[in-house]
């Protein structure tokens, strides 16, 4: 069965070759839209199967592997960074300060319809 990743992240790939399977990278065609007052656990794993959705529709008989994170500090959700300034006040507003990291996987597979999902929170 075919493996796509559906995914743009540098780290996310080199997680997968780890596995050691065949795989694709496509892009997923998903907004990430966050809502204030929805549960972070929530919120990646709908992103998670929402990325993985937007791939599966155009790659019938494949297993799409989506993911996303978040990080929760002082009750305000952070997601991945847009430019390098970004990152740099991410970092700063993260130092030295207790956050939690929340990452969600759904993977989708075309034998049986059944979708799978997890969301993981660390310190």
């Amino acid at each position: 069965m075919r493996i796509i990743l559906a995914s743009t992240s540098p780290r996310r790939r080199e997680i997968m070759a780890l596995l050691g399977l065949p795989f694709e990278v496509i892009a997923p065609e998903f907004d990430e839209l966050p809502l204030s007052d929805r549960p972070i656990a929530e919120e990646v794993l709908d992103f998670a199967l929402g990325k993985a959705q937007s791939v599966a529709s155009d790659h019938p008989k494949s297993m799409v592997v989506g993911s996303d994170t978040m990080i929760l500090i002082n009750a305000t959700k952070i997601g991945k960074p847009d430019r390098i300034a970004d990152a740099k006040e991410m970092l700063r507003l993260l130092s030295g300060k207790t956050h939690r990291i929340f990452t969600s996987v759904a993977i989708l597979d075309d034998l049986g319809g059944q979708v799978s999902g997890s969301s993981k929170k660390s310190r």
